[in-house]
Parts: C-alpha cells; sequence; structure tokens
C-alpha cells in the first residue's frame, strides 16, 4: 500500500470513530432521558434528581462535530484528487 492509500484508511477510521461517539452520546442522552432523568450536558451524565437547562447537543460536544468536519473535508478532497488523476483531469 501507497502512503496515500494508508492515508485514505486513517481518514476513514477516524471519520467511523467520531460517528460512533456520536451515536454512543445520542443513546446515552435518549436513555436517560427515557428513563425519566434529565440529562446534564456539562458533565455529560444522567441525573435522576436534579433538572438540567436542555442544551444543544453540538454546542456539548463541538471537538467531536470539529473532528467529523476536518475528516470528512479531507475525506473528500482525497477521493476527489485521486479519482480526477484516474480520469486524467490533473497533470
Amino acid at each position: 500500500m501507497t502512503g496515500k492509500k494508508y492515508l485514505i484508511l486513517a481518514v476513514t477510521f477516524w471519520i467511523l470513530a467520531m460517528t460512533g461517539i456520536i451515536v454512543y452520546d445520542h443513546w446515552k442522552i435518549d436513555g436517560c432521558l427515557d428513563a425519566g432523568g434529565s440529562f446534564d450536558y456539562v458533565k455529560f451524565l444522567c441525573d435522576q434528581e436534579e433538572s438540567h437547562p436542555s442544551s444543544s447537543y453540538l454546542v456539548a460536544r463541538i471537538p467531536v462535530f470539529a473532528g467529523v468536519t476536518v475528516a470528512l473535508a479531507a475525506y473528500f478532497y482525497l477521493i476527489f484528487h485521486f479519482v480526477g488523476k484516474a480520469l486524467g483531469w490533473h497533470r
């Protein structure tokens, strides 16, 4: 494998890891709310005793979304670069 293929593979795994974190967090929050609890987005814990203000998941997990955005941008750049090279779009 060339270095470019390793890079594409690494970016793919990064995207899958970030997606896994988002899905896990969603299940954690949903399970807490279904059980009648209140989710504390600052501590990222379920609280059965105290009510917490609602917050945006995006605000609570900005680094995760930033990681996904950067990884997707790199992934699409690499894919289009190699496809374009294979089709003769680049010299």
